[in-house]
């Protein structure tokens, strides 16, 4: 109840007692009130007295963002106990990492840092920290199908949605039977996606289908489009999101339209193209043309492509968001106002980094997070 009051009353701004702000956490609603206001850096006075909220009264989510809050006053040792409390608290191995990163980031403890190096969970952080520790790159899963292809339809999006729910619901006995069904290189992407929930995403699958559509691009453009192909669809042909987003990179039908009929004025353009992955590819690179001609970082480009080009110049213009500072330019991406782009971004730089390792043209992770500040240098290198 109180959470729907403030929240419908923002207009007023409390600045809270400890005992009271201590009994908040307890509330339902409070880790999507606390996040809320603590990215949005709204109500000063109430994100104030949530740095009397003891780290021991709060988990998770809520205990990594009470510590991003209190990074944004520059209380570093409540920032690290939040963080600490996050760590213990998450299930998910890369959120553990996320948070055991700021541990180290602000207490620079080796052990922290070690640790990091040694997680299972393919992340941004983790590669970071292989990267600070000459820790060998993590091993990436090769799949080389004997056969060429069963007599499942690719193209057909109702057949990917029935075999996704198989897939979904299979226990892991089922998932043997559907790995060896799926086991050709016409069905790879399910293959894989099988893979995955079969070894519990403790195995790390960084499949290249449909290549020869993307050969000829140069090998940052290759990179980049796989990584959002991976992250978007996994590389399904015939995906379609909540949202209706159509196909391996997952064009909004609005988009693929203006794409198809204004701009590049294919005759008689249908959406069920967006299901070809060679369309999917070309509309990718296309689009991918415009978002880089006006981003410099792999990392914005991903933000425009998730949550569009005008929320990322918006919050780029912003004096308080990649810009010199303290801890930047990781505070920044944990201030991402849009949680979704926020996620997909991490997600997409980490996918960025591994092609770039497969296809022989690595680059350091710590070159990138340095480019992200914006106000270094006029004109930064792209990576």
């Amino acid at each position: 109840g109180f959470f729907k009051l403030y929240n419908y009353s923002k207009k007023y701004d409390l600045d809270l007692n400890t005992s009271l702000v201590n009994k908040l956490p307890n509330h339902i609603g409070f880790k999507d009130f606390a996040q809320n206001i603590i990215i949005k850096k709204e109500n000063p006075k109430f994100r104030h007295s949530m740095l009397e909220i003891n780290p021991e009264n709060v988990s998770e989510d809520s205990a990594f963002y009470l510590g991003v809050n209190a990074l944004t006053y520059d209380k570093t040792e409540l920032a690290y106990d939040f963080f600490k409390k996050a760590a213990q608290s998450f299930k998910s191995q890369s959120n553990k990492d996320n948070a055991i990163f700021w541990m180290w980031l602000i207490k620079n403890n080796e052990e922290d840092l070690k640790t990091l190096s040694q997680s299972s969970s393919l992340n941004i952080y983790s590669l970071y920290a292989k990267e600070l520790t000459n820790t060998p790159f993590p091993k990436i899963e090769s799949l080389n199908p004997s056969k060429k292809k069963n007599n499942f339809n690719m193209q057909d999006p109702f057949a990917w949605q029935k075999i996704n729910k198989q897939i979904r619901d299979a226990n892991a006995s089922q998932l043997d039977v559907l790995a060896k069904e799926f086991d050709t290189q016409e069905t790879l992407p399910i293959y894989a996606y099988i893979l995955e929930r079969k070894n519990n995403f403790k195995k790390h699958y960084f499949i290249m289908p449909y290549y020869d559509n993307i050969k000829d691009y140069n090998k940052t453009r290759q990179a980049l489009i796989l990584a959002i192909a991976r992250q978007e669809s996994r590389f399904i042909p015939t995906a379609i999101s909540v949202s209706y987003a159509l196909g391996m990179m997952q064009f909004m039908p609005f988009l693929a339209n203006h794409i198809g009929e204004k701009e590049l004025k294919i005759p008689n353009f249908d959406q069920d193209f967006m299901f070809k992955p060679e369309i999917a590819y070309y509309f990718g690179n296309y689009h991918l043309n415009y978002l880089e001609s006006r981003l410099k970082s792999p990392l914005f480009v991903a933000y425009a492509y998730n949550g569009g080009i005008g929320f990322t110049n918006r919050m780029l213009a912003r004096n308080d968001m990649f810009k010199t500072g303290k801890f930047e330019p990781f505070l920044s991406m944990e201030l991402v106002p849009y949680q979704e782009s926020r996620i997909y971004g991490k997600k997409v730089l980490a996918n960025y980094i591994v092609y770039r390792h497969l296809l022989n043209d690595s680059i350091k992770i710590s070159d990138i997070f340095e480019n992200l500040i914006q106000n270094k240098a006029n004109d930064l290198n792209k990576s």
